[in-house]
């Protein structure tokens, strides 16, 4: 008997973990890590009654459930907090330093691992205390209470890596307040609605029901919907297929939500326009880098976060690119211009100067392929008094040489 009651315990937990675990497809986790962050998960539990005890002692929630405030108590101070909590706890020690956390998706991977430790001990709890009719609490824990710790799991998981892969987003600091507020108001809603049932009279007992599903139908279609974008972000891992179907899912966000998601598409298309110039598909990777201009042009002109800096790298790199093929100088010649206009429309910092200078050297390059040495000079002036500015020698050094390579075509 109690092999049983066991397996129906983790038979859900099982199911939910091999699905996470096949939709990391492009690289991944080691199975033994996967395993590490489940054990983390069942210690949280732990961590979790350290906390939800000294809590009860103090009077922030009740032991029975009478009112609809009740409900929320037990839901918030009993529940929500301390076992969200523990669980970040958990997460932050075992990722901390962890070398296999190299991906975005990777953060929900292992937070929902550690999110189904944690159930699949809270799960065999509830069902040994529920021995005679285990068999029913078993078949709706695995329908509700499991995949609502997965959800939970993934959030935390999804702002997780928010904060880790973009440390200099202008959301840095709402994604790290997100990655514990979000889980804990998730968890805390679940429960309130569904301890409230028990509360109310009987002609509001469907209503509330109805509510509690349509919540749990939303909270999984929105988990579900950030494993989506995770996967799409890391565009740099996937294969050709992936790759267009990250594009589709971003274009498709930046839609709905510009301000939030169009930078990002811009950054993808950047770098799958990286990836393609990479492996040899030029016309493919030109196509990739001028929608990612547009894209940004766009952002830049309707928020407040400028991404001139991220403009202008897209132009230097057409602008190489074009450099490489003799019948495009104009091309190039017209990317490295509209680079340095950005540049200047950055104002004047070291890091901006030196980029500038090096956009002034590649153009003069191409003048200097078509032989017009006094322009080519004269680019090569321009990149040598900004070198000379931010006492770069080694770009000093480039400079001085390629004017002195033009004054001794310019004499013959």
């Amino acid at each position: 008997m109690n092999i049983l009651v066991i397996a129906t315990a983790m038979l859900p937990v099982v199911v939910l973990m091999y699905i996470m675990y096949k939709k990391d497809s492009m690289q991944p986790e080691p199975k033994e890590q996967l395993r590490k962050a489940f054990y983390w998960g069942v210690l949280s539990c732990f961590l979790s009654a350290l906390m939800s005890g000294p809590f009860a002692a103090i009077g922030l929630f009740p032991q029975e459930v009478k009112t609809v405030m009740d409900a929320f108590r037990i839901s918030f101070f009993g529940a929500a907090i301390p076992e969200e909590v523990a669980k970040f706890v958990v997460l932050w020690f075992f990722l901390r330093n962890n070398p296999y956390f190299d991906e975005k998706f990777d953060g929900i991977v292992y937070a929902a691992c550690v999110s189904l430790g944690f159930a699949a001990f809270e799960n065999i709890g509830y069902l040994f205390m529920n021995m005679d009719n285990f068999l029913s609490v078993g078949i709706m824990r695995a329908i509700f209470s499991v995949p609502g710790h997965l959800c939970f799991g993934i959030m935390m998981g999804y702002y997780y890596s928010l904060v880790k892969f973009y440390p200099n987003s202008k959301r840095h600091s709402t994604n790290r307040a997100m990655v514990l507020l979000v889980p804990i108001l998730l968890h805390g809603l679940y429960d309130t609605m569904l301890f409230s049932i028990g509360t109310m009279p009987k002609s509001l007992v469907l209503v509330m029901f109805v509510a509690f599903l349509v919540f749990c139908f939303k909270m999984w279609k929105y988990a579900a919907r950030r494993i989506e974008e995770h996967l799409a972000r890391d565009v740099d891992f996937a294969s050709e297929e992936e790759r267009a179907k990250c594009l589709a899912e971003f274009r498709r966000l930046a839609k709905e939500n510009p301000k939030i998601y169009e930078p990002e598409l811009a950054n993808i298309l950047a770098s799958m326009g990286d990836f393609c110039r990479e492996h040899g598909d030029v016309q493919k990777a030109e196509h990739l880098y001028l929608e990612a201009l547009e894209t940004y042009r766009h952002a830049d002109a309707t928020m407040h976060h400028s991404y001139k800096a991220e403009m202008a790298r897209v132009y230097t790199t057409l602008g190489t690119m074009y450099l490489a093929d003799p019948g495009r100088n104009e091309d190039g010649k017209r990317a490295f211009s509209e680079a340095i206009h950005v540049h200047y429309a950055m104002g004047s910092n070291r890091q901006v100067d030196i980029s500038l200078a090096r956009v002034f050297c590649l153009l003069a390059v191409v003048y200097f392929q078509e032989k017009r040495y006094s322009e080519a000079k004269e680019r090569y002036a321009n990149a040598l008094d900004l070198f000379r500015k931010r006492a770069d020698k080694d770009g000093m050094a480039v400079a001085m040489q390629g004017i002195g390579n033009c004054n001794i075509e310019i004499r013959f």
